[in-house]
């Protein structure tokens, strides 16, 4: 009986140090996994972020690119530029208590319209440079060049010297398309002409739909004690609203609106007052 209950004994020693080892080497795996995992989130979260693609105008308008800093003592250098005709400088900064309010900036402006590549380095407070040097591309169009072509009846009405956001027709009805610049993606398309009343009501249509333009137009009479007065416009108008992304700006999700307008000889007016 005594050497059974020594044996026991021995037994029970034997697991104890054996779970205690288990549980060290279970700690030791559950320590590095987490340290595979923390890791590369803290170091995605401590990266310079800035715009690959940016958009900007021509004919005096100038951009200005936010890039955001890793540490309040970094700071851009070595900016440089694919052409003369893009100029690029670094022109503010701002210094947060946190890397989240850190940033620089960068104004560029473009001479002539084209695809130019911006690029720049970033260095840590004590000089050395952090990371590789970042590329920046710049998209720079004239304002009027945002429809590539409008076609109504498969004709083309943009050109450089046409008013690209309004055309005027004698026809009754046609086929519309609108071809945006590149970089640019047509999400809604909605129509609207003015009802009897002037109200103007919207519904969506497909890029290359036939539609049947507007036939009123509005007219102006007014009675005062010191004359009369009445006039009416001659051409009625139909809207083309137009939703659209730009892939090439900072906010690519954002959508935008803007509209072109066709107007043919109006038939019937709506009293303004």
């Amino acid at each position: 009986m005594r050497n059974y209950q020594k044996q026991w004994e021995v037994f029970m020693v034997y697991l104890r140090k054996t779970l205690k080892r288990f549980t060290c080497v279970v700690l030791a795996m559950m320590i590095a996994f987490a340290g595979i995992v923390i890791m590369p989130q803290e170091a995605s979260a401590a990266a310079v972020t800035y715009p690959k693609n940016v958009r900007i105008g021509t004919d005096m308008y100038s951009q200005r690119i936010s890039v955001n800093m890793v540490a309040s003592g970094d700071i851009i250098k070595n900016i440089k530029v694919s052409s003369k005709d893009l100029v690029a400088r670094r022109t503010s900064y701002y210094r947060g208590v946190d890397r989240k309010n850190t940033y620089e900036i960068i104004t560029v402006y473009a001479k002539k319209e084209g695809k130019y590549k911006l690029s720049f380095d970033v260095f840590k407070a004590n000089g050395k440079k952090r990371g590789k040097t970042r590329t920046i591309t710049i998209h720079a169009n004239n304002n009027h060049r945002f429809f590539r072509a409008v076609r109504v009846n498969n004709t083309n009405v943009v050109t450089d010297n046409s008013n690209t956001y309004s055309f005027r027709t004698t026809g009754k009805s046609a086929t519309v398309r609108f071809g945006l610049a590149e970089g640019y993606k047509i999400r809604k398309i909605e129509v609207g002409k003015p009802n009897k009343k002037g109200v103007v009501n919207y519904k969506t249509v497909k890029n290359g739909q036939k539609t049947t333009f507007g036939t009123y137009a509005y007219s102006y009479y007014n009675k005062g004690t010191l004359g009369t007065s009445w006039t009416k416009d001659y051409w009625a108008d139909t809207y083309f609203r137009i939703t659209y992304t730009d892939s090439y700006s900072t906010t690519p999700k954002t959508r935008y609106e803007t509209n072109y307008t066709i107007s043919r000889p109006a038939t019937r007016w709506y009293r303004r007052s």
